[in-house]
């Protein structure tokens, strides 16, 4: 949600947080000094990034080839390429996008703007956006108060029930980690309302919720 803010320049949402996007910046410098302090030219690596983009966007990047390309969203890339190719070939199966693979030269020496490597500190969620691992770097940091605002904010903005059910899922994860398990279990609950809403009865998904109310009733 907040990389589909960026891009579609919703002031709203961004206004909303903007807290958070500042601290992110902030933190993604600091790793950036701490990972790429004195390296040169001949540091420079290869990273990708597969997605889909609209036949609009797709026409008007190819009228600025050879061109600059910028983004005004927090970009998640890999040095992975066979991931991101095929991320960008499942894309295909839409007719109203089209796959890209992009193929970036970094030189750490030149940049403009900063980056760094979370591969420690992130985790990857099945069909998440930027938000759940950017979220999740700041749950490996212990800000849990940052973490809970942010995920209030976007459970607040979206309409979509597995979205939301993963968010209740992620706060009860947040809660249970505190030892707060009278308000994990509230949030499991309530996760797994919202996924019964979507999904069969046999989806993994719901054993899991089950899962978590259950060891949160032993815990209580």
């Amino acid at each position: 949600m907040l990389n589909r803010a960026l891009r579609m320049m919703d002031a709203h949402i961004i206004t909303r947080l903007g807290f958070f996007i500042g601290d992110l910046h902030r933190q993604i410098e600091q790793l950036h000094q701490k990972q790429y302090a004195g390296t040169t030219a001949t540091d420079t690596f290869t990273l990708y990034r597969g997605q889909g983009l609209s036949t609009g966007d797709f026409e008007q990047m190819m009228k600025n080839k050879g061109g600059f390309i910028s983004f005004n969203n927090f970009l998640s890339t890999s040095n992975d390429c066979d991931l991101f190719y095929a991320f960008a070939e499942s894309n295909q199966a839409s007719p109203d996008l089209f796959g890209i693979l992009f193929v970036m030269k970094v030189n750490p020496s030149q940049s403009t703007a900063p980056f760094a490597s979370i591969a420690g500190i992130s985790q990857e969620f099945p069909d998440s956006e930027g938000w759940y691992r950017l979220g999740m770097v700041l749950i490996k940091m212990d800000q849990f108060d940052k973490v809970e605002d942010i995920y209030q904010v976007l459970l607040n903005q979206t309409m979509d029930h597995e979205d939301k059910s993963h968010i209740y899922h992620l706060l009860g994860s947040i809660k249970k980690d505190q030892g707060e398990y009278q308000e994990a279990l509230t949030f499991y609950e309530k996760s797994l309302a919202s996924y019964r809403n979507t999904l069969p009865p046999n989806h993994p998904n719901l054993a899991a919720s089950y899962d978590n109310i259950g060891v949160d009733v032993i815990y209580k």
